[in-house]
């Protein structure tokens, strides 16, 4: 919602297009888009993980959810 709400007008009105790459089938991300009034056309899925594993992001709840970096890194 934040995203929608207050990044991605500031994107649009600099010229730069906001895209996310979301994990699972291209259905669940029409799902996610509409729930979330996020636009499709800027939603791509990614059913295999591949760009998740390229870029080397962390697995598991213990590394994610209970790593005290993680609510930081939202802030």
């Amino acid at each position: 919602m934040q995203l929608r709400r207050d990044v991605k007008p500031r994107l649009d009105a600099a010229g730069i297009k906001l895209l996310l790459v979301s994990i699972g089938t291209p259905e669940r991300g029409k799902d996610f888009a509409k729930e979330n009034g996020f636009p499709e056309a800027n939603l791509y899925a990614d059913p295999e993980n591949c760009t998740y594993d390229a870029l080397g992001f962390n697995r598991g709840v213990a590394r994610t959810f209970f790593d005290p970096n993680t609510p930081l890194s939202m802030r």
